[in-house]
């Protein structure tokens, strides 16, 4: 698991990317609150 930056969006939103053995399995959205005040 690692939190990371979407690079293929124009915002630029938060994901979290999970992986196993070098594969990504699925990437989902993260809550930063820094940001999302």
């Amino acid at each position: 698991k690692a939190e990371s930056i979407d690079v293929m969006d124009a915002l630029g939103s938060n994901i979290v990317v999970h992986t196993r053995t070098g594969h990504v399995l699925r990437i989902l959205p993260r809550t930063h609150e820094e940001i999302n005040e």
